[in-house]
């Protein structure tokens, strides 16, 4: 998991392909492998998604969804374009939706996606979580997208860092480290549709296709699991929006959660 020696190689020239998954769930996933290999003379190799652990349904997202009156998406592009709108305002958005990821990465279906454009949206989601001010947050930018990092290749699992390019110094100064690197998860065409459609919205709106994420927990808790989990820590972070599943909960102008009725 250390990211800045696994870009530093890279660079370097290495062919480096680190497993996404540290410790005793990494080393479980392994043996696995190693027991594959042995009887079958095939080894598993690493996971082609990480998206493996408790999925959040619209029958689970619905009882907080109605309970708190949040509406209801039918089209996720539509939902897609809400939150870029809400994004592109320099608002935080924490996303719980599908499948929890498999391994101690966000990468978007437990997330806090923010505006990498100000160093303020950068400081604001380091504050609200209790993160120390000096930690860097990672850029979701589309796969293939050249502008932002040099030698850009394909990230999926946030493991890499990349040198920033000008443009990205300039227009993303929330992502890019004090070394002039950023951590950086890519999104293939064919990849996670819902986030793909944030940076497509965010496109159109004129803005950077790109978001700050960081993992959807309070400071001291593990990364949310469930949808009463996400309502909770939505509550305590303090974002100004939640997507659950296909449902958005938007707080109010002065910035209250709607008590319940």
């Amino acid at each position: 998991l250390n990211c800045a020696l696994n870009g530093s190689l890279l660079r370097a020239g290495f062919d480096v392909r680190p497993f996404p998954v540290a410790g005793d769930a990494g080393a479980a996933w392994g043996a696995a492998s190693e027991v594959s290999r042995r009887l079958t003379g095939r080894a598993v190799g690493s996971p082609t998604g990480l998206h493996l652990g408790h999925e959040i349904t619209v029958v689970e997202a619905g009882v907080v969804g109605r309970r708190e009156r949040m509406r209801s998406f039918s089209d996720p592009r539509v939902l897609a374009a809400a939150v870029a709108q809400r994004i592109a305002a320099g608002e935080i958005v924490a996303v719980a939706r599908g499948r929890a990821e498999f391994g101690p990465r966000a990468l978007g279906h437990r997330s806090l996606l923010a505006t990498p454009t100000t160093t303020a949206s950068r400081d604001r989601v380091n504050r609200q979580k209790g993160r120390e001010a000096w930690r860097p947050l990672a850029p979701i930018v589309r796969e293939g997208d050249q502008r932002w990092f040099r030698n850009l290749v394909a990230s999926p699992h946030m493991i890499l860092t990349f040198e920033a390019t000008p443009a990205a110094r300039a227009q993303l100064p929330g992502v890019v480290h004090v070394d002039g690197t950023a951590r950086v998860q890519t999104v293939a065409a064919h990849g996670d549709t819902f986030i793909r459609h944030i940076l497509d919205a965010l496109d159109a709106l004129g803005q950077p296709p790109v978001v700050i994420n960081t993992s959807f927990n309070r400071r001291g808790e593990p990364i949310v699991n469930t949808a009463e989990e996400a309502w909770a820590a939505y509550v305590a972070i303090g974002a100004d929006a939640l997507v659950l599943d296909e449902f958005l909960h938007e707080r109010t102008p002065g910035g209250a959660i709607r008590a319940e009725a």
